[in-house]
C-alpha cells in the first residue's frame, strides 16, 4: 500500500525480502489447484522421510492432502478462490514455500489482482518442520497439527487478498484464525491465544497487536454458533465492492437477523462470562476448556458513581 512512497533504495530492500526463491523441486497436489516448491538439503529443507516410497518426503504429502481439503472446504462454503498469479512460480497454480523460521507460516501479497475490486495474488510459506510450536489436541500430534491450522489460516489470507488485501489486520487475522476450527475442528491450536482475550475484556476487537487479533478468533465462533456460518463470507463479499468489514457484517447482521453489530457484542459478551467453572451449558459450545474471563471490578447496586 506504501509502496509508492519508499525511495528506490528502500523499494529495493524491500524486493529482495519478498522475491520468491528457487527449490530442487516441485510437486503438484493431487487436487491440482497447488503447486508445492521444496528441498530437502539446505536451510529451508523438509523434513525428508519417505516411509511411502513415492519419492516424495511424507512431510510434503501431508502437507498437499491438507491443503487440498483446506481448498475444497473453502470452496464449498462458496469463498472466491485465490487469484491466478499467471505463471510465476512455474505455472498457473497456487505456489506454497517452506521456510526456516519462527513463526508457523504467512501468506504474501505480491502484485494487483486482476479483478475490478482490491483484489492481489498471493502465495504461501509454510515452517519447515512444524517442530517446536505450542501443543495442540489434534489427533495426528502436535506437529501436523500445527501444519493443517497453519494451511487453513494461511490460505485464508489467500482467500481474503482475493477480494480485498488492504482490509484492516485485525479482522484479517480474528477471521483467519476462526477458520482454523472450521477446517480442522479437533486441532484447538488457537486456544493456545485465547487468555490475551479473556484477560483484557475491555480491549477492543479492532486493537491490532498480534495475540489479541488471534484471540479474538472467539467473535467468529460466536457469530458462527448464534446466527450463522455465512456471515464471515458475506463480510469480504461486501468488502469486494468498498465497504469495510465492519460495516458489511453489521449490515448484514441487521438485514438477515435484525440485530446491530451493538447489540450482538453485548450478547457475546455474556457468552464470554459463562466459560469454564461458570460453563452452564448454554452459550459457548467449548465453554468448559475456555479460560475464566478476568473480573475488574463488582458492583452490587445501581446507579453507579464512576
Amino acid at each position: 500500500k506504501s509502496w509508492g512512497r519508499l525511495s528506490p533504495a528502500a523499494q529495493q530492500s524491500a524486493a529482495q525480502l519478498l522475491t520468491r526463491w528457487s527449490t530442487a523441486f516441485t510437486v503438484n497436489t493431487p487436487g491440482g489447484f497447488f503447486k508445492i516448491h521444496f528441498d530437502t538439503i539446505g536451510t529451508h529443507a523438509v523434513p525428508a522421510a519417505d516411509i511411502s516410497g513415492n519419492g516424495i518426503p511424507d512431510y510434503v504429502d501431508r502437507c498437499a492432502a491438507y491443503l487440498d481439503s483446506t481448498y475444497n472446504q473453502d470452496t464449498a462454503l462458496g469463498f472466491l478462490s485465490p487469484p491466478s498469479d499467471g505463471g510465476v512460480g512455474g505455472d498457473s497454480r497456487y505456489d506454497v514455500y517452506f521456510e526456516s523460521m519462527i513463526y508457523y507460516g504467512y501468506a504474501q501479497p505480491e502484485a494487483f489482482g486482476p479483478a475490478p475490486w482490491n483484489d492481489a495474488t498471493s502465495y504461501l510459506v509454510l515452517h519447515k518442520s512444524f517442530m517446536g510450536f505450542p501443543p495442540n489436541s489434534d489427533p495426528e500430534g502436535d506437529q501436523l497439527g500445527a501444519m493443517k491450522v497453519t494451511i487453513a489460516h494461511e490460505f485464508h489470507h489467500s482467500i481474503q487478498f482475493g477480494y480485498d488485501y488492504s482490509e484492516s489486520s485485525w479482522f484479517m487475522e480474528l477471521d483467519a484464525t476462526y477458520t482454523e476450527d472450521v477446517n480442522f475442528p479437533l486441532t484447538h491450536d488457537n486456544y493456545n491465544y485465547l487468555s490475551a482475550y479473556f484477560t483484557s475484556p475491555a480491549m477492543s476487537l479492532m486493537t491490532e497487536n498480534g495475540s489479541h487479533e488471534y484471540s479474538s478468533f472467539i467473535w467468529g465462533k460466536y457469530l458462527d454458533q448464534r446466527f450463522e456460518p455465512s456471515l464471515m463470507r458475506a463480510v469480504w463479499e461486501g468488502a469486494r465492492y468498498g465497504a469495510s468489514v465492519y460495516n458489511t457484517l453489521s449490515d448484514t447482521l441487521l438485514g438477515r437477523h435484525g440485530w446491530t453489530q451493538d447489540s450482538a457484542f453485548a450478547e457475546f459478551a455474556s457468552w464470554n462470562y459463562a466459560t469454564g467453572s461458570r460453563n452452564d451449558g448454554l452459550h459457548h459450545t467449548d465453554a468448559a476448556v475456555y479460560p475464566l474471563m478476568s473480573i475488574g471490578r463488582t458492583h452490587s447496586s445501581y446507579p453507579i458513581t464512576l
